[in-house]
């Protein structure tokens, strides 16, 4: 009898543990020590963790690059105000 569920981890489900994974990491770093330093760190775990999403839960990894470049830039875009707004508070 073969286990084929043995043989390898499916993309998505690989990509479901790292969002596990960083979501764990920023919640400890974000928790232990808050600092400018330590947030703007736990905002770029987060838009790794948007990334992420785009490329596995959306689909967007094999589309055309207009549109992964589209989300992207959105995330860019919301990381960097949300990062701005939390630093000149």
């Amino acid at each position: 009898m073969k286990n084929s569920y043995l043989h390898a981890i499916k993309p998505c489900t690989g990509a479901w543990l790292s969002l596990l994974a960083l979501a764990a990491i920023s919640f400890q770093l974000a928790y232990d020590k808050p600092g400018r330093i330590l947030m703007l760190l736990v905002l770029v775990l987060t838009l790794l963790k948007g990334q992420l999403v785009v490329d596995h839960f959306m689909g967007l990894r094999h589309a055309r690059p207009v549109w992964r470049v589209t989300m992207s830039v959105y995330l860019i875009a919301v990381g960097t105000l949300i990062g701005v707004a939390y630093l000149i508070r």
